[in-house]
């Protein structure tokens, strides 16, 4: 089981594992400044630091980045992905985030009472080094 959530083979498998389930986020693959970098359609970019091997040397791509809802952190300094949230819900230790990025709803897992608001300009980190991706048109793991 740990395998299967880890590095789920195809779009299917990311979907069902886990609660909530893995975010899949429409991304385009472009050269950055820093190197490689993921561009969503809402404009917020995702630097990829270490590409995976499977995304080594592509150039132009079409992809689905696969981020956990616990792999996204609050950023500080006007840092990372600007977000609005939509629903904020303490559920004790964890309060959970419904927000929108790259013309997709997601849910974040922040720890508990971390003070965000509802209908607030958030920024977040996200860990990239845990993000699965996916290819798009056929729906299999490519990293």
């Amino acid at each position: 089981p740990h395998e299967v959530f880890e590095h789920p083979a195809n779009l299917f498998v990311a979907d069902f594992m886990g609660s909530p389930p893995m975010n899949l986020i429409p991304a385009r693959l472009v050269a950055g400044t820093g190197g490689q970098e993921l561009l969503l359609s809402d404009g917020n970019r995702l630097p990829l630091l270490v590409p995976p091997e499977s995304l080594a040397g592509r150039e132009v791509a079409d992809i689905i980045v696969g981020l956990r809802p616990e792999a996204f952190s609050l950023a500080s300094g006007g840092e990372g992905l600007a977000v609005t949230t939509q629903l904020v819900e303490n559920a004790g230790s964890d309060t959970f985030i419904t927000t929108e990025l790259g013309g997709k709803t997601i849910v974040v897992r922040l720890p508990g009472r971390t003070g965000v608001e509802q209908h607030s300009r958030i920024h977040l980190a996200a860990d990239i080094a845990h993000a699965c991706f996916f290819d798009p048109a056929t729906g299999v793991s490519i990293g």
